[in-house]
């Protein structure tokens, strides 16, 4: 019944057009509430919707509005992520929007997780794969050093 009154439409184009912050960020609680009610019954076309609007809705001039959206994205993905299909598409590219903006935090922009038991950086695969020589170089040279002896 909810879903039959169209609410993200209504939601959108309130968002789009009000001048208003504080209305502005009741239009970001309808999006999440639309989002826990579509999570809670189960409809995650309606989650990836709401995501992907909040995403489009996302600019990098850090304006009030920006934040709203920030806020309401972080706590959608959060939130209701394993509801998540194609959408994770559009939260890729919010990430990179934000790294592009240096706001994601040391945690998010670093990779520790590649480290020895004394913590100390692994070597990168493509450095370890410079050392190697490769075998078929290695045996050609031979096969002509034969047949001139």
């Amino acid at each position: 019944v909810i879903w039959e009154a169209q609410p993200l439409t209504t939601l959108a184009t309130c968002f789009e057009c009000v001048l208003d912050d504080v209305i502005a960020e009741q239009c970001i609680k309808g999006f999440i509430d639309s989002a826990r009610i579509a999570a809670y019954f189960g409809q995650p076309e309606t989650v990836n919707t709401v995501v992907r609007l909040l995403c489009s809705y996302f600019q990098p001039d850090l304006s009030t509005r920006s934040q709203l959206v920030l806020y309401a994205i972080v706590k959608a993905t959060t939130l209701y992520g394993s509801c998540f299909k194609e959408v994770w598409v559009s939260v890729i590219d919010f990430v990179f929007r934000l790294h592009a903006l240096g706001l994601l935090p040391d945690s998010m922009d670093q990779f520790d997780d590649f480290v020895d038991t004394e913590g100390k950086p692994l070597r990168s695969t493509c450095e370890s794969m410079r050392q190697i020589r490769p075998v078929v170089a290695d045996a050609a040279p031979r096969k002509k050093e034969e047949q001139g002896s």
